[in-house]
């Protein structure tokens, strides 16, 4: 997929999550090591949440590049919440399936379901309302 097409999803998905004008950047994979002195190695995509970047593969189906926009987003927005918490938001926020269905790895390896969190609406609404809080 073309940069500027991985470009398009990230602001699609920051208007979605009520952080259209927020200083959050997408920056390319060598950018983002550069910044933050981070590589994004196997990792689908990173986020540096004290410099407000995030990274993605772009040589991946668009589902899992969005995926792993509203995936890294979400570590800005719910910055508490654990791991397996934050993979599920994300796929249920962008409907996604993989191996593991609609649970992701981290979700199956620590016993957790999609079921503990609220609909996609109200995960979305939550979402603006942390963007907001945090002045995101």
């Amino acid at each position: 997929m073309k940069w500027k097409n991985v470009e398009r999803e990230f602001e699609e998905i920051k208007i979605l999550f009520g952080m259209k004008n927020a200083d959050v950047r997408l920056v390319i994979p060598k950018d983002f090591k550069v910044i933050s002195g981070f590589a994004l190695g196997s990792y689908w995509g990173r986020v540096d949440k004290t410099k407000k970047i995030i990274t993605v593969k772009r040589n991946r189906p668009i589902q899992q590049i969005r995926n792993t926009i509203a995936h890294e987003l979400a570590h800005l927005l719910f910055p508490n919440k654990p791991h397996w918490w934050i993979e599920t938001f994300s796929y249920k926020i962008i409907s996604i399936k993989d191996d593991y269905g609609r649970i992701g790895r981290y979700a199956k390896r620590y016993g957790h379901s999609p079921r503990e969190l609220p609909s996609k609406k109200r995960l979305i609404e939550m979402a603006k309302e942390a963007a907001e809080r945090l002045n995101l």
